[in-house]
């Protein structure tokens, strides 16, 4: 699950299972498909799912 923080959008993406592995693609699917300003202010709840941060980064152009 992702928060923006400005306007508490809550964005859930579905993945196979909750490892660090699946999270990029499920998330960068979900991130792409939103403005790129709302982008830059997304949360995460810090789980180990987002271990691999810098491929989502890469991906979405999200700051890391």
């Amino acid at each position: 699950m992702l928060v923006e923080r400005t306007s508490r959008l809550a964005v859930l993406a579905k993945m196979e299972d909750a490892t660090a592995t699946s999270a990029p693609g499920g998330f960068s699917v979900k991130l792409n498909s939103i403005p790129e300003p709302l982008r830059q202010s997304f949360t995460s709840d810090q789980g180990k799912e987002l271990a691999r941060h810098q491929e989502l980064a890469a991906a979405t152009g999200v700051r890391e």
